[in-house]
């Protein structure tokens, strides 16, 4: 796992053959999602402000310090975006490798930590 959630669904047990990719247990995104979608909304409106103030600099109507301001809060924007987008991802355990599941140590309820092993997979 690479954060600290509890877990809401088991998708593999031992001696299951999985792929690399495979979805092998899912975590509560509850939070996530929410900081997601705040990110979403928040990178939409960042968007709409910076062209609309990219369209005022290039005219001259406004100073290169508006500009900046508005241009670093789309930054900030899309980050806070991208950081939210891999923590929907980060809900989401996969197989790194294909092969057999040889370990399972996630149960539904049971809370997944980063550095905690979840499952064993041998080739």
């Amino acid at each position: 796992a690479n954060i600290s959630s509890m877990v809401v669904s088991v998708n593999a047990a031992v001696g299951d053959k999985v792929s690399k990719g495979d979805v092998l247990a899912q975590l509560d995104s509850g939070v996530v999602s929410k900081t997601y979608e705040k990110a979403r909304i928040g990178i939409q409106n960042a968007e709409k402000t910076y062209s609309r103030i990219k369209v005022l600099f290039d005219e001259g109507a406004i100073s290169q310090v508006e500009y900046d301001g508005a241009k670093a809060l789309y930054d900030t924007a899309v980050a806070d975006y991208n950081l939210a987008k891999l923590g929907m991802e980060y809900t989401k355990i996969t197989a790194p490798i294909s092969g057999v599941i040889s370990v399972k140590s996630l149960q539904v309820g049971q809370m997944a930590a980063p550095g905690v092993e979840a499952f064993r997979i041998v080739d």
